[in-house]
C-alpha cells in the first residue's frame, strides 16, 4: 500500500459516518521468540455504536466551510478543492486585471482542481449572470479543466501580454469573467462569482467488468473508491488494494430507487444515496473519508490488505455462533450512559432550495426511546450531512442513526479462530442459552488478533471482538415517515444583497392630476402607484427610484432619465414635465439601506391625458326668472384646469351646437342675465378649460320665460290725459304710459297704430 495511506491505517484505525475515530490498531505478536506480524481488520464504524462518544460536529465550522466554498477570495495561498456530484462553488482570484482606463475588469476564478463534467449557471452576488441588468456588461468563458485545454484567446488578446498562451490551467476547471464598469450595477464593487457545477467526471465503475471510465456520477461508493485511488489528492491505492466485490455491492445499493413523498402521481423517486459536495484538500484523508461516508451511512474496512465498503443497508447474516465458539467470557453492556443517550436526531444538510446554504432537515424523534430513557423532553444528537443535498435522503440517514442507538446492547468477547470467517462490518448471529439469545443478530464493530494462554499455559491465537446489537428494521423506510421541507429559503437573517422590487405598478393622468405653477400656468403630470416591496432593508431606510423615457416614437429612442426618488415605504409619486397626448415609459427599482439596488421593474407605458381631456360635466344646474332677469345656478366642477362656463338656450330638443349663447362666465356658480326672450326654452351649461375643451355633456334645465311687465296701477283717468286709457296704463312711478297688452302692431288699425311711442301725447291743433 502506498506510504500516504499508512498513517490513516496505523494511526486512525476506525473511521466512519459520524465518527471521530477509534484505533483498533495493528496487533504485533511475539510468540516463541518469533515476531509474527498479523494484519488486523480495521473497521470504519459509526461512533454511536462505540463506547466513547466522539465530539459532535461543529455546526459553525460546517457553515463556515459552506460559506468559504461559495465566496470568491484573493489571497496568495489557498488549498485546492475537489467537487464530487453537484455543488455551487467559487474560488480564489488567480488573475485580476483592469484595462481600457479601468473600464473593464478581467478575472480568472478556479472552481475545481480537476476536470469537471459541466459548469452550468454562473452567479454574480447570487444573481444569475444572464439577468437583464447585466446585459452588455458581463462576458463569461467556461473551462472544464481538460488535460489539453488551451489558454483563453480573448484574455490573451485583451491583457496586454500579461496572460499568455502558456496560461492554460490544464487540469483545473475555471471561469474567465470580464466586467464592464457601471456605477448603478456594481454598487458594492467587485461581485462574488460562483457557479453551479457537475463535478469530477473521470470515475471508474467496476460494475462493467474491468474498470471503465464513466463521464460523471453522484454514486457515493464510486466516489469513495475514486478518492482512495486518487494518486494526487487521495490515498493513491493500487487496484489490488480495493475489494471491488464490496464496492460493486455498495454502488448497487446506492443506485436503488426510493420513492419521495408528496410528489403526486406518478410518484417521483431518487437514488437511495447520493454524494454531492466539496472536498477541501487541506483536511486530512481521515477527515475527508469521514465526511464522504456520511452521504451513505457507510463503514470503510481495511482487512487482508484490501479496502471494503459497507453502506447503510440490511445485510442478512449467514453465520451463527454459540458458546462453543468462544474462548473467553462475555462482557455485556445493556445500555449507553445517560449522558450519551438520546431520543432524537437533528442536523443540517446542504439545500439547493435554500441557495446552497446549510439548512436544518426535519428532526427524527422516537417517543418510545424518550420514554425508555425517562426523559421529560427529547434529547437531541447532532448528525450533520455535508455531502447530502436531499432532505428526504437526510431524513433516511438520520433515522438509521437513531434506530441504531435504540439497540443499546454491546458485547465484548473472545472468539476462537473460527471467527476468521467474519470481519468487521459483517452481521452475525449469536446463540447463548444463559442469556436467552437464540440466533440474536449483532454487527461486528471491531476485531483483532491477540495471544493468550490456554489451561496448560500454552500460547494460543484468539480473536477479541466487539459486537453491537442490530436488526433489519433499522433500515426500513416508508414515505409516510418523510416530512416535507418548505421550498422557501430559511436563512438566519434576510439577505441584504437580494433586494425586492416594487410590484403592481400603475400610471394615471388626466384632469385630477394637473398642477398649477406659481405663475398660474397649468401643466400635466403622471401619477405612478405601486405596492411597496416586502423587504425591511428597503422600507426602513431604503428608497424607491423611478425613471421615465419618452415621448415614445421618437428617433433615436430617448434615454432613460431620473423622474423621482422617494422613501422606501412610499407607494406613489408624480412624474413631471410630460406633454399632453404623448406616450411615456416608466420603470421603478428598490434601493435598500446599504445601497444595494434591485432589478428594474417591467416597463409600464402610458399616454398622457391632461389639458387635452374634457372638463367634468356640470351638475345641479337650475334657472329662475325674477322680473326681466334670469338667475342661473350650478355646482362647481372639481377640475383644476377651468377657464369658466358657458350657458346656451334653444327650444326643445336641445342641441348644444345649435343653441344660442346666453353668456360665458369665467368663474363662480351663479349668474344673472336679461337676454333670454319670453318663450318656452331649454337652457344648457358646459364647463370649459383653458384649452377650449368643453364638458362632454351639457346639463340642461327647462324654463318658460314670460313677459315681465306687470300692472301695478290702474285708473280711469289721469290728470294729464283727459281721455280714457284704451290699451294703455300709466306707470305709478314714472307716470309714463305703458302698453296694456303685447298685441303686435300689425294687428292694430286706425288710431291703435302708432308710429312712435310718446309718453306724453297731446291733441293736434
Amino acid at each position: 500500500m502506498p506510504q500516504a495511506a499508512l498513517p490513516l491505517v496505523a494511526a486512525a484505525g476506525v473511521l466512519g459516518a459520524g465518527s471521530a475515530g477509534l484505533l483498533a490498531g495493528l496487533t504485533g505478536l511475539q510468540m516463541l521468540g518469533l515476531k509474527l506480524a498479523i494484519g488486523a481488520a480495521v473497521a470504519l464504524g459509526n461512533q454511536a455504536l462505540l463506547s466513547k462518544k466522539a465530539k459532535a460536529p461543529d455546526l459553525g465550522s460546517f457553515r463556515a466551510t459552506l460559506r468559504d466554498r461559495s465566496v470568491m477570495v484573493r489571497q496568495p495561498i489557498v488549498s485546492r478543492k475537489l467537487v464530487y456530484g453537484q455543488a455551487r462553488v467559487s474560488g480564489p482570484l488567480v488573475n485580476v486585471q483592469s484595462t481600457s482606463n479601468n473600464d473593464y475588469l478581467h478575472m480568472v476564478v478556479p472552481l475545481a482542481a480537476h476536470q469537471v463534467e459541466a459548469i452550468n449557471d454562473v452567479y454574480l452576488d447570487d444573481t444569475l449572470s444572464t439577468d437583464s441588468k447585466f446585459s452588455g456588461l458581463v462576458r463569461i468563458e467556461k473551462y472544464l479543466g481538460s488535460a489539453d485545454q488551451a489558454a483563453s484567446a480573448t484574455l490573451i488578446s485583451e491583457s496586454g501580454g500579461k496572460w499568455t498562451s502558456n496560461h492554460r490551467l490544464r487540469g483545473i476547471a475555471y471561469l474567465y469573467v470580464r466586467l464592464q464598469w457601471n456605477s448603478d450595477v456594481w454598487t458594492n464593487g467587485v461581485p462574488s462569482i460562483k457557479a453551479d457545477i457537475q463535478g469530477a467526471n473521470q470515475i471508474e465503475d467496476p460494475r462493467a467488468g474491468s474498470p471503465s471510465l464513466i463521464s460523471y456520477t453522484r454514486n457515493p461508493a464510486l466516489l469513495i473508491r475514486h478518492y482512495l485511488k486518487d494518486p494526487v489528492y487521495g490515498l493513491g491505492c493500487a487496484d489490488d488494494e480495493i475489494d471491488d466485490d464490496y464496492f460493486i455491492s455498495a454502488a448497487n445499493i446506492c443506485d436503488e430507487q426510493v420513492e419521495i413523498a408528496d410528489t403526486g402521481s406518478p410518484a417521483e423517486t431518487e437514488n437511495r444515496y447520493s454524494c454531492d459536495g466539496v472536498i477541501d484538500t487541506a483536511n486530512t484523508p481521515k477527515e475527508i473519508l469521514q465526511e464522504l461516508l456520511t452521504s451513505c451511512g457507510g463503514r470503510l474496512v481495511y482487512s487482508g490488505g484490501k479496502w471494503r465498503l459497507y453502506v447503510a443497508s440490511w445485510d442478512a447474516p449467514s453465520l451463527t455462533f454459540d458458546e462453543g465458539d468462544l474462548a473467553g467470557p462475555i462482557s455485556i453492556q445493556t445500555r449507553v450512559s445517560q449522558r450519551e443517550a438520546f431520543s432524537a436526531i437533528k442536523g443540517v444538510y446542504v439545500s439547493p432550495k435554500n441557495n446552497w446554504q446549510a439548512s436544518d432537515y426535519p428532526a427524527i424523534k422516537s417517543e418510545t426511546q424518550r420514554e425508555a430513557l425517562g426523559l421529560a423532553d427529547h434529547r437531541y444528537n447532532d448528525h450533520d450531512l455535508p455531502f447530502t443535498i436531499s432532505s428526504s435522503t437526510a431524513q433516511r440517514l438520520a433515522k438509521i442513526e437513531l434506530l441504531k442507538a435504540k439497540q443499546p446492547i454491546s458485547v465484548e468477547t473472545i472468539f476462537k479462530l473460527n471467527a476468521l470467517k467474519f470481519q468487521a462490518g459483517d452481521t452475525i448471529r449469536l446463540t447463548n442459552a444463559r442469556l436467552g439469545w437464540s440466533a440474536k443478530e449483532f454487527e461486528v464493530v471491531e476485531w483483532s488478533l491477540a495471544v493468550q494462554e490456554d489451561e496448560r499455559q500454552n500460547p494460543i491465537i484468539v480473536i477479541p471482538v466487539k459486537l453491537r446489537e442490530t436488526t433489519s428494521t433499522i433500515y426500513d423506510w416508508s414515505t409516510d415517515e418523510e416530512q416535507t421541507v418548505d421550498d422557501a429559503p430559511n436563512t438566519d437573517l434576510p439577505d441584504p444583497f437580494t433586494v425586492a422590487q416594487p410590484t403592481a405598478i400603475t400610471v394615471a393622468s388626466g384632469t385630477a392630476h394637473l398642477y398649477t405653477r406659481l405663475d398660474g400656468t397649468i401643466f400635466s403630470r403622471m401619477l405612478v402607484r405601486w405596492t411597496a416591496p416586502t423587504d425591511a432593508f428597503v422600507t426602513s431606510g431604503g428608497r424607491i427610484q423611478g425613471q421615465k423615457r419618452g415621448p415614445t416614437g421618437e428617433s433615436p429612442t430617448p434615454d432613460w432619465v431620473d423622474a423621482f426618488e422617494v422613501p422606501g415605504d412610499a407607494t406613489e409619486a408624480y412624474v413631471l414635465d410630460v406633454q399632453d397626448g404623448q406616450g411615456y415609459d416608466v420603470r421603478l427599482r428598490s434601493v435598500n439601506s446599504i445601497g444595494i439596488k434591485s432589478d428594474w421593474t417591467e416597463v409600464v407605458s402610458h399616454t398622457v391625458v391632461g389639458k387635452t381631456a374634457p372638463p367634468s360635466d356640470v351638475t345641479g344646474f337650475s334657472a329662475q326668472q325674477n322680473g326681466t332677469r334670469l338667475t342661473f345656478r350650478w355646482n362647481q366642477v372639481p377640475d383644476l384646469d377651468l377657464a369658466g362656463y358657458e350657458i346656451r338656450y334653444m327650444a326643445a330638443p336641445f342641441i348644444w351646437e345649435n343653441a344660442t349663447v346666453v353668456t360665458s362666465v369665467t368663474r363662480g356658480t351663479l349668474v344673472t342675465n336679461e337676454f333670454v326672450p319670453p318663450g318656452n326654452w331649454v337652457l344648457g351649461i358646459k364647463a370649459r378649460d383653458t384649452s377650449e375643451n368643453y364638458s362632454t355633456s351639457a346639463a340642461t334645465f327647462a324654463l318658460a320665460v314670460s313677459n315681465s311687465n306687470d300692472i301695478i296701477y290702474d285708473t280711469e283717468e289721469a290728470p294729464r290725459w283727459p281721455g280714457t286709457f284704451d290699451g294703455f296704463l300709466r306707470h305709478d312711478v314714472s307716470g309714463a304710459l305703458v302698453p296694456e297688452s303685447t298685441v303686435l302692431a300689425s294687428a292694430m288699425s286706425d288710431a291703435e297704430l302708432w308710429d312712435e311711442f310718446n309718453a306724453y301725447p297731446v291733441t293736434e291743433a
